[in-house]
């Protein structure tokens, strides 16, 4: 809803000739429309009959959400910042900045621990499986 709000807003902004961009605007526009096609997809009927489908979208999308994300971060600081600051000043000093990048390192960590293991499935009716994992020698803090 934020992102619904916040947009409206920088429409009006640039209709009234206020600090927001075309870019701002356009890519916070671009970025809602992503999120609704990762929504849409998401549908159950969609993810069970496409899931592979589901999952490859879901994962560019996301991905590309996220670079847009820092595409509207920088340009919406570039927008507000004071002219006697430098661009690099001012996004080491907004906190929006900040978000971004824990946004960022918070869905990239995941990937980075990943570890790949041997798995074995049995079947145990249409609707169960019982999966093994061999995690081999675990270390514990």
């Amino acid at each position: 809803m934020w992102l619904i709000i916040f947009a409206a807003q920088a429409t009006r902004e640039l209709a009234t000739g206020g600090p927001a961009s075309p870019l701002t605007v356009a890519v916070s526009y671009i970025i809602l429309l992503l999120l609704l096609a990762i929504i849409f997809l998401a549908y159950p009927g969609f993810r069970v009959i496409f899931h592979n489908h589901f999952e490859t979208s879901h994962r560019f999308l996301g991905w590309t959400a996220t670079a847009l994300v820092w595409v509207q971060v920088i340009s919406l600081i570039n927008d507000y910042r004071s002219p006697t600051k430098s661009l690099g000043q001012a996004v080491v000093r907004a906190a929006p900045f900040w978000l971004a990048l824990i946004l960022t390192v918070s869905i990239i960590l995941p990937w980075l621990r990943l570890r790949k293991v041997p798995v074995q499935s049995v079947v145990l009716s249409k609707h169960a499986v019982r999966m093994y994992f061999d995690y081999g020698t675990l270390t514990g803090n």
